[in-house]
């Protein structure tokens, strides 16, 4: 998985509130280390990655969606929860998420 689009909002930062970044090896350009690991980091709101050659958005509520699933056939559809379900329990294995319990 690689990052390729990031959305942070609430930047410590007089001049800058939020910023849209978005290109190849971005947790590696000076941009990503500036508004997502540095002190004047924000909110991150928007986190797209790139896996099996799609780009899969996941929004800090909760939604995960992306533009290019196949839905044409029961197979597909199978497929494309199963990628969904692998990209949920990658970013639980390495705690980039957590489970809400009620």
């Amino acid at each position: 998985m690689e990052v390729g689009e990031i959305m942070v909002e609430e930047i410590a930062d007089y001049y800058i509130d939020w910023a849209w970044l978005k290109g190849s090896k971005l947790e590696e350009s000076p941009e990503y280390t500036k508004y997502v690991e540095s002190p004047l980091r924000g909110k991150l709101r928007l986190l797209a990655l790139r896996f099996h050659q799609r780009l899969y958005y996941l929004y800090n509520d909760a939604r995960i969606f992306t533009r290019q699933a196949d839905i044409s056939n029961i197979s597909q559809r199978f497929s494309e929860i199963d990628q969904l379900y692998e990209i949920i329990v990658r970013l639980y294995n390495i705690n980039a998420m957590r489970v809400l319990t009620y």
